[in-house]
């Protein structure tokens, strides 16, 4: 059992118990702590063993962390927590791991949540104030390799995209030039500041239940891993009749219900790298009888064991469902959260842009560290330009008048200079646009050659599809022939079978018929004697 997934749930318990903001809190409150995770989780730990555990009447986070992992966690067996129950011995690794995980948020929400639920003019219900505690601690910002830092905090971007996604569903826009005046003092969210931002920025003039409606949305896509929900017409499969079912997509499943309660699962669609999903399109000839079953916006998903043909009500619903589908058959080659993964490339782009920006910003001070030195160094010049000036008055007239030519040739130098110095400054901001172009048509080429990937693998896949096709042709032309050339070879032979007989039957003919000229003889020769005999 990971400490690292555990981390944030016990920042949060151990930030509650620590009133004083002294970063320590008694072993007598930790022992509490302790013992109720441990008996949620099954096993025998009344958390005595703190009391030996450092010399130090309290403990600080990182501390009481390292007794948990080695007292707690590590001591945790694979069937402590299920016993005999044959259905949960089954559930692999991660989804025991995920009940763990469940199990510690009750201990941790009873102890934090009397912070959390202490505040002036509520909205939000408390217990969709769990539901956010739960995003929150999914969404808490990480390290590069994965692990939660501690405070336990949101990133402002993050914080924006919570907050776009919860705006649309409640239908009010998201006003993101406020949100970046506010996330330019704030680079982290605390939990409170987060449920404070919902509850006053986003939920003002809304009811508890319709903002409960939201929340359960946001919980369902971010902690439930639902990538898409919603109503489509799906046809059957023993009589072509349609009927509207209310569809769930998850990274490995597509289930269908009889409505949005999801009391009654009508079936569902098992997804693998290897299933598909394909556009139909309703022929404009169609028979009569036949075109009271065609319906527009139709597309079949073709899962593991089964297929199932759908409609939707429209173009746009139709190909958002698509999109969400094939993304998800992206996924199933992968393991984990499909959530978690979404959050890591964010994070990954977040990274990547703020550590472009601060190159930027980087080279941009270095730019103009040397604009200052360039100054300061014609400044400088100039000072001394002036302190020969002086020289030059205390000379002779004359004397002067020559410095005083030579000190116009240097102001005109200088004024190149600056001349210069403003033309530089111009070819820089010229640079900085045409860099900022450059990037943008980078981005858009990008774009282009991703989609020109997708058309190839399209182009691809149907080339593969005609050749198995020509090489089946081939196969049946080559069968062809050889049938051919068997019933030639039977009518060969049918031929010479005729012709033997043919001549058995002249062979035949001709005996019959030298036996009739011999009877003719014979009765003639009878005859005869018996003529000479009368």
């Amino acid at each position: 059992m990971a400490l690292n997934e555990k981390r944030t749930r016990l920042w949060h318990a151990f930030h509650s118990l620590d009133d004083s903001l002294t970063g320590s809190v008694p072993k007598s409150q930790l022992k509490v702590l302790t013992h109720n995770i441990a008996s949620i989780l099954g096993l025998q730990n009344d958390g005595s063993g703190l009391n030996e555990y450092m010399s130090t009447p309290t403990l600080t986070l990182n501390e009481y962390l390292y007794y948990m992992q080695v007292e707690v966690f590590d001591c945790i067996k694979e069937n402590d927590t299920f016993g005999s129950n044959d259905r949960l011995d089954k559930i692999d690794k991660e989804d025991r791991n995920k009940i763990d995980i469940d199990k510690v948020d009750d201990v941790c929400w009873m102890i934090c949540k009397r912070k959390y639920l202490n505040r002036e003019n509520r909205i939000i219900l408390d217990e969709d104030v769990l539901k956010l505690w739960k995003i929150f601690n999914f969404l808490a910002e990480t390290d590069e390799e994965g692990k939660v830092l501690l405070p336990v905090v949101m990133d402002s971007q993050e914080v924006a995209c919570l907050g776009e996604k919860y705006t649309q569903i409640i239908g009010r826009p998201w006003k993101t030039k406020e949100f970046d005046s506010v996330a330019d003092e704030i680079n982290t969210f605390y939990f409170q500041q987060m449920l404070n931002f919902l509850e006053t920025w986003c939920s003002l003039g809304l009811s508890g239940l319709d903002v409960g409606l939201a929340i359960k949305e946001l919980y369902e896509e971010i902690i439930c891993d639902v990538i898409k929900k919603g109503f489509l017409t799906k046809k059957g499969q023993a009589f072509a009749n349609w009927k509207d079912r209310w569809f769930v997509l998850l990274p490995t499943v597509l289930s269908y219900y009889v409505s949005s309660d999801l009391k009654e699962c009508k079936g569902e669609i098992k997804l693998d790298s290897f299933s598909k999903v394909e556009r139909l399109r309703v022929h404009t000839v169609m028979p009569i009888s036949n075109k009271s079953l065609a319906k527009a916006n139709r597309f079949v998903v073709k899962g593991v064991d089964r297929s199932i043909e759908i409609s939707a009500p429209d173009i746009r619903t139709k190909n958002a469902w698509i999109r969400a589908i094939e993304s998800a058959i992206a996924y199933c080659s992968q393991t984990g959260s499909y959530q978690k993964a979404a959050f890591k490339q964010r994070k990954q782009a977040r990274d990547a842009l703020r550590n472009e920006l601060q190159k930027q910003e980087k080279k941009k001070h270095e730019e103009e560290e040397n604009v200052k030195r360039e100054r300061e160094d014609l400044q400088r010049r100039l000072t001394e330009k002036e302190s020969r000036l002086k020289e030059v008055n205390e000379m002779g007239e004359k004397k002067r008048l020559i410095l005083e030519e030579k000190l116009k040739e240097g102001e005109d130098r200088r004024k190149r200079e600056e001349e210069k110095l403003n033309e530089h400054q111009r070819q820089l901001e010229q640079e900085k646009l045409a860099r900022a172009e450059a990037e943008l048509r980078f981005e858009e080429e990008a774009r282009l050659r991703e989609a020109e990937q997708q058309r190839l693998r399209e182009l691809e896949d149907l080339q593969k599809q005609l050749e198995e096709r020509l090489e089946a042709e081939s196969r049946a032309k080559r069968d062809e022939e050889i049938v051919r050339t068997l019933q030639s070879r039977l009518l060969e032979e049918e031929f010479q079978k005729r012709e033997m007989l043919e001549n058995i039957q002249v062979a035949i003919e001709e005996s019959l018929a030298s036996e009739r000229q011999k009877r003719e003889n014979l009765g003639k020769y009878i005859h005869q004697s018996v003529f000479l005999w009368s």
